[in-house]
This record gives structure tokens, sequence and C-alpha cells, in this order.
């Protein structure tokens, strides 16, 4: 009973894959197959059968998708098998109630037919003996762009039973839930993923929140003590929340950032210690480095994926 107890207060702990921490899902259903993603360098698309992820709960089945890939890989070039008796015991992984099964199973569904390509171009300085061997150039620092692309699906194969007897109840009909990974999905979550709390990112109900937290867990990674970094306006509003009326853009910007500023509020009140102001007369945000939510081999935590 006692460690019961200490289980039910433990945080919980999953994974998201830093590409759609850069460049995330759809924040809802954009009745479309295809779904592409802009940012700085980076493009993000996403294409499915019927519909593409989205939404809050295409996010948190993501986590629990990449939480099973980072865990369960045995090797990099296997697939990782997942499977739930009951659709309850999908439900329960992720903390999510009875009443939302048909949402979830939807985005389980979309996953299971969709697939994404993800570019990058990255320009870096090289020094030139690091590219060219026997080719003189002028300069002594080259500046190179790497590209970096790949077409990846999220499921190989979905698999469960629906029972269609109406005298059968709600939480039985569907059984034997078995999610095969693609193997390059599974390498991608190993090599390339964040680890963040659970139990902060599923209380945020707004998928707009959710990307944020998700995205300050992984910029405070990088910031040192005492070297803040100011994201001004313009560039925070693309990242969340792009205006695609350039006609009213000014009032637009105005509106989304205002909007984003609201859901600093509400991250802080399941990550109090995130230490983001907003810029004087509104101009940006400023990101100081936050004490971690989570730490290496952090003991308050258990995985989401911790009752197998």
């Amino acid at each position: 009973m006692k460690k019961e107890l200490e289980k039910k207060d433990k945080l919980s702990l999953s994974y998201l894959p830093s590409a759609f921490i850069t460049a995330s899902l759809p924040l809802r259903d954009i009745k479309s197959n295809v779904f592409t993603r802009k940012y700085n360098n980076i493009s993000m698309v996403i294409t499915g059968s019927s519909k593409v992820p989205y939404g809050s709960y295409g996010r948190l089945v993501l986590s629990l998708l990449t939480t099973h890939a980072v865990v369960d890989r045995k090797s990099e070039n296997g697939t990782v098998e997942i499977y739930f008796d009951r659709e309850k015991d999908f439900l329960n992984e992720l903390q999510a109630p009875a009443s939302r099964a048909e949402k979830f199973r939807e985005q389980l569904q979309a996953f299971s037919t969709s697939s994404f390509l993800y570019q990058a171009k990255i320009t870096k300085d090289f020094n030139k003996k690091e590219i060219f061997e026997d080719v003189e150039t002028k300069d002594s620092k080259l500046k190179v762009s790497l590209y970096n692309s790949g077409n990846i699906p999220f499921i190989k194969n979905l698999q469960y039973m629906s029972v269609e007897n109406e005298d059968v109840n709600a939480d039985k009909k569907r059984r034997n839930f078995k999610i095969i990974l693609s193997a390059d999905f599974v390498n991608l979550c190993y090599e390339h993923s964040v680890p963040i709390n659970y139990s902060t990112y599923s209380s945020i109900k707004n998928a707009t929140g959710k990307d944020m937290y998700a995205w300050f867990v992984y910029r405070n990674n990088f910031l040192k003590d005492n070297e803040p970094i100011f994201i001004p306006k313009e560039k925070f509003v693309e990242q969340f929340m792009p205006v695609k009326n350039m006609e009213n853009y000014a009032v637009m910007l105005n509106t989304n950032f205002q909007y984003l500023k609201e859901r600093i509020s509400e991250i802080k009140q399941y990550y109090p210690e995130l230490n983001v102001v907003v810029a004087k007369e509104g101009a940006g945000i400023i990101l100081f480095k936050s004490p971690n939510q989570i730490t290496e081999s952090d003991k308050r935590y258990i995985l989401i994926t911790g009752g197998k």
C-alpha cells in the first residue's frame, strides 16, 4: 500500500521529439490531409490519408508514442510494439478520462495513417580544411549550409478489436490494441527527444499552452545563468501563432501576442519557477535561466509508461 501511495504522489515523465517542439502539430482540425509549418530554416510537412493529428489530444498521444519509442527501443533497426489489452488501459496511460475515448482514438488513427517530412537548413562557419582537402579557397573560413530531410511514418501498423454488440459496455467494446511504431520514428525519438513533466503538460488544456511549455523547457536547456535571451514580439508570435492576414498584420500581431502572454501566466500556475518576463512596452519576451523541472535521474518522476 505504501508503494502505491508513493507512486500516486510522484509526477509523470514523458518525452517529445524536439522536431515537434520547433515545428508543432496543427492547433486544430485543418480539414485537410496536408499540413505545412515553417519557422526560420525549419520546415515540417505532415501528410495523412484523410486527416493529420492535431490539437491538445494529438499532442498527448504524440508524447505517449515518443515515450515508448525512447524507453522501449532495443536496436536502431527495430520497431517498437505497444500493446494495450483494453482501450481503458490506453486512456489510463494518457491519464485521460473515459469520456474522451473517441477523441483520443481519432488522433491515434490519424497518426497511424500519417507521415511527416522534416527539413532543416543550418548555416555554419567551417575551416576550409574541414571541407576541402586539395582545393584552394580565398578565405580560411567558409560559410556552409547543411541540409537535412527525411520522410518518416509515425506508425507502421495499428490493430485493435471493436465489439459491435450494443449490449456490451463502452469500456469493453475496444480491445487488443497493438501499435507498431516505425523504426525511423523510433530512432528519431530516441536520438532527438526532450523530457517533459507530463503532469504539467497534460494539465495545460490549451494546445498553444502545451507547445509553449515544451518550448520553454527545451530552450531552458541551452540558457546560461546571467545571460538572458530577448525574443522579439514578431518572432515569438511567428513561432506559436503566425499572422496570416497580412492586411491587418499590426492588429493581429498585438492580439496574438496578448493571447500568448495569457498562456505564459497559465503555464506559471504549473511551473512557477519559469523565469520568463514580458519586455517593456510589449516589445517581446525575455528568457532567463529557470530551475529545471526535470533533471537527470530525477527521483520525483515516474514514466507514464511505468505501469507496464
